[in-house]
């Protein structure tokens, strides 16, 4: 880039007042002037560089705090179905011993329906783990 450079006023002129001198101070005093103007603008960058990190932090926590309550709910509902499923199968054993054949067919068609739900919270599992998002839980408390 030396070829850009305007050339130094030669020594045999002797006043610093020369039109090659004016052109050749102004020339360095605007290199100054970029190289200063060019701190705010890398320090506007980096603010925004933060600014837009924060942003997207903030905005995508709800979205793992959320996951994170979705799996944790997923977990105590198939943890509560295993528990009913097997207080289930104990009071179908009880009715076989007994022959009540109504009560085991009662017993029977929960028993479906708490292993329906641990299908369908199987299936949202394997949603959760892809980063899809299940659709809303269904309450089986009146199973209880």
């Amino acid at each position: 880039f030396f070829f850009l450079m305007i050339r130094r006023p030669p020594r045999s002129t002797q006043s610093r007042s020369s039109a090659a001198s004016d052109v050749y101070k102004r020339q360095h005093g605007d290199c100054k002037r970029l190289n200063m103007s060019f701190i705010p603008l890398v320090v506007l960058g980096l603010v925004l560089f933060v600014a837009i990190a924060l942003f997207f932090r903030a905005y995508n926590a709800p979205a793992a705090r959320n996951r994170r309550n979705a799996e944790e709910a997923l977990k105590r509902e198939t943890d509560w179905l295993r528990n009913r499923r097997i207080y289930l199968m104990r009071e179908h054993g009880q009715a076989d011993k007994e022959n009540n054949e109504e009560e085991k067919k009662k017993i029977w068609r929960e028993v479906e329906d708490v292993d329906f739900r641990l299908n369908e919270i199987r299936y949202e599992w394997e949603l959760l783990q892809r980063g899809e998002v299940p659709s809303a839980p269904v309450s089986y408390t009146h199973l209880t």
